[in-house]
């Protein structure tokens, strides 16, 4: 998108050539104002640096009031006008931290007066936190002003040595920082098992992720000449950390790190606000798609009422009408259970019923024991809660006996004495 320019009134529009008066057409725009870029690194030369050894009574949440008393002691400026910062220190606070500190007007004042509006100020070699070696390592960090040389011991994220030289014109002059390069490696006690890494590294633009921590895309050189190659990314976070490392004033630090709890904060309530409104609107969707779906469903059944209640009329007659095609036979089942262990030589002569389920007979046998085995055979069917014999006369043929039985509650038998369920 091109920049809108302001309207101006040339010869062709005005044939005197004198200048047109100013008027409401000839309003010149102001320029957008530019934002400043997010994070500002300085030039490490700015800073001198001291490794501090921290008690282990010293805590994560007193390690900046530590570190302040060291930069009082170490730096050769009044505190007040100092710009100064670390890095290390976990929770725990045991362990060594790096400090660094320079004087404030070189730093911050009339040479970054955007300073409020980053994110961060930091000096030059933190870019490289986040990088570890496995073994002690040492690496030289090309930056515009000035070239650095950092140290890291084997697993170490914080550097133990740190050294810088300005350079003059070191973009237009690449030759001087492999100059540069070589006299710093000189002047370091590099001992015979560290590593040196090969070339120049640099910092080509800090970002800040969605987590709130700094990265650092890096690039290396490895010879003069060659072309400058992805290096990997440094990082510096969380929030803790990064404002321990920030070399701004440490009341607008306090105030910025309230900001961006409240932030935090605002942000958190504007997702569960946002998700609470995303799960209000499903819950209204569903429910009117639920109340639609129940009014759909009470049309179409009041539509289909008549046809139900004919329905339900014709199936009413249809079992009135079996029940008088098709009456109770419970007594002839109850018959048939009676008699099919009946022996051959027994006969019956009449039977009484009741709808409790009691029912008699009377009968004939050739003998009292034919009957008593009768008896324990209707027993044995299952069918009879009861069985009792009574009234056994003599006659001249056998015995004449009654039978009394109480059937149990279970379903009709079928032509074979077999219950059907």
């Amino acid at each position: 998108m091109t920049e809108e320019q302001p309207f101006q009134t040339g010869a062709g529009d005005n044939p005197s050539g004198e200048a047109a008066p100013a008027g409401p057409e000839a309003v010149a725009l102001p320029d957008p104002v530019a934002l400043p870029d997010p994070v500002r690194l300085v030039a490490s030369a700015r800073f001198f640096t001291e490794v501090v050894p921290v008690p282990p009574g010293v805590t994560g949440r007193d390690l900046r009031g530590f570190a302040e008393g060291e930069v009082e002691d170490l730096s050769v400026f009044p505190l007040e006008a100092t710009a100064w910062g670390y890095l290390g220190g976990g929770r725990r606070g045991a362990g060594t931290i790096l400090v660094y500190a320079a004087f404030r007007e070189q730093v911050n004042g009339p040479t970054d007066p955007e300073q409020a509006r980053r994110y961060a100020v930091l000096p030059g070699f933190a870019c490289l936190q986040g990088r570890t070696w496995r073994r002690t390592t040492w690496v030289v960090l090309a930056e515009p002003d000035c070239v650095t040389l950092v140290r890291f011991q084997a697993r170490a994220q914080v550097p133990d040595y740190v050294r810088s030289r300005y350079g003059t014109r070191l973009n237009e002059n690449p030759e001087a920082l492999w100059t540069l390069r070589e006299e710093l490696l000189e002047a370091a006690p590099v001992a015979p098992g560290d590593r040196v890494e090969p070339g120049l590294v640099r910092c080509v633009q800090p970002a800040v992720d969605r987590r709130g921590s700094v990265r650092f895309p890096l690039e290396c050189r490895r010879r003069p000449g060659a072309a400058w190659r992805r290096y990997g990314y440094g990082s510096l976070g969380p929030e803790g950390v990064l404002l321990g490392a920030d070399v701004r004033d440490g009341q607008f630090l306090s105030g910025e790190r309230g900001r961006r709890r409240a932030l935090r904060q605002l942000r958190v309530f504007m997702r569960a606000a946002g998700i609470a409104l995303l799960l209000l609107a499903v819950f209204q969707f569903r429910y009117h798609r639920r109340n639609n779906e129940a009014a759909r469903l009470a049309a179409q059944a009041g539509s289909q009422r008549a046809a139900v209640a004919a329905l339900q009329e014709q199936e009413a007659l249809a079992r009135s009408a079996a029940r008088m095609s098709e009456p109770p036979l419970e007594p002839f089942d109850w018959l048939t259970a009676a008699n099919n262990p009946r022996p051959e030589t027994v006969a019956f002569h009449t039977a009484h019923f009741s709808r409790d389920g009691a029912f008699g007979f009377t009968g004939e046998a050739p003998s009292v024991s034919v009957v008593n085995a009768y008896r324990d055979d209707l027993k044995k069917t299952g069918r009879f809660s009861a069985v009792e014999l009574s009234e056994i006369d003599s006659t001249k043929s056998g015995v004449t006996f009654t039978m009394r039985l109480q059937v149990r509650k279970v379903g009709p038998l079928t032509a074979a004495g077999k219950e059907v369920r």
